[in-house]
């Protein structure tokens, strides 16, 4: 449902800036000064969910919540209770900006 979102609602730069989390490789953060508040409240923990997450590469499967983990790491570590709190809050908070800040 949230790459639905995002494809539908932005174009294909914007997206990948709001999802593309090189953290783990290069160090870099979520540039939160760059948006408005919140925009940077909503898409902050879209881009934290976004982890690279390789299990070709013999990643582990993360406790924490992640897209890639969710759709490519079935497993009890990441199919927990926490995380499907984490992935309703994340999807319901997107929901919410779209219904808000964008024209109809």
């Amino acid at each position: 449902m949230l790459d639905s979102l995002l494809q539908r609602h932005f174009s294909k730069a914007l997206r990948i800036k709001l999802t593309k989390n090189d953290f783990k490789e290069k160090g870099i953060r979520f540039e939160l000064d760059a948006y408005k508040f919140k925009v940077a409240c909503t898409f902050a923990p879209v881009w934290y969910a976004h982890a690279r997450y390789y299990p070709a590469d013999g990643d582990p499967i993360p406790r924490t919540f992640g897209r890639h983990p969710s759709a490519h790491g079935v497993s009890r570590l990441q199919y927990s209770r926490i995380n499907t709190i984490y992935a309703l809050m994340l999807v319901t908070t997107v929901i919410k900006f779209f219904d808000t800040e964008l024209p109809r």
